[in-house]
């Protein structure tokens, strides 16, 4: 019984160990997903989940450490889960929300450029590129948050463009109608 309870704890502190380690590699394993383009120009999904760790290693010029081995195993696992589940497509190159981030940033910029009084039309043409990117980003890359905010940012600002040319026009009619 001592033997037991003795393995219990060691396997429950090298649980803890491993998770420790996975929730510090995740994000860096991700942000390599998503910036795969200036590591790996080439690589796709696909590709991914079947490189081992020293695969990676060769590929990356990185050295991974016994933890970011068995976090590496664990994203695998997420996203051949997740393709399973059709959300995700394999063939597609890792990352590939380039136009959901374009999208993203141009709305941003743009709704933010529309209050400064002489540089508004830049801020008006950017945030028309960023709604369209956005909506051509929804059929290309599929629906995500970049995407998402992207439209409707963009579409805030086209919305503030419309409202103030109407009270233009009102000030406008209104200062007509007083002379």
């Amino acid at each position: 019984m001592k033997k037991f309870i003795l393995l219990a704890l060691l396997l429950s502190a090298w649980n803890t160990q491993i998770f420790s380690a996975v929730a510090a590699v995740m994000p860096a394993l991700e942000a390599v997903v998503e910036t795969e383009a200036a590591l790996a120009p080439a690589l796709s999904l696909g590709e991914l989940t079947e490189m081992t760790p020293r695969e990676w290693e060769a590929h990356s010029g990185d050295k991974l450490s016994f933890g970011e081995r068995l976090a590496f195993k664990m994203v695998q696992k997420k996203i051949k889960k997740q393709a399973a589940k059709d959300k995700l497509d394999l063939s597609a190159p890792a990352g590939s929300e380039t136009m959901s981030t374009l999208s993203l940033i141009f709305s941003v910029v743009g709704l933010a450029l529309l209050f400064v009084p002489l540089i508004g039309i830049l801020g008006f043409i950017l945030g028309i590129s960023g709604f369209v990117l956005g909506l051509v980003a929804f059929k290309k890359e599929g629906t995500n948050v970049k995407n998402i905010l992207g439209v409707v940012f963009g579409g805030l600002m086209i919305l503030f463009l419309l409202l103030g040319i109407v009270f233009v026009a009102i000030a406008i009619a209104a200062a007509a109608s007083i002379r």
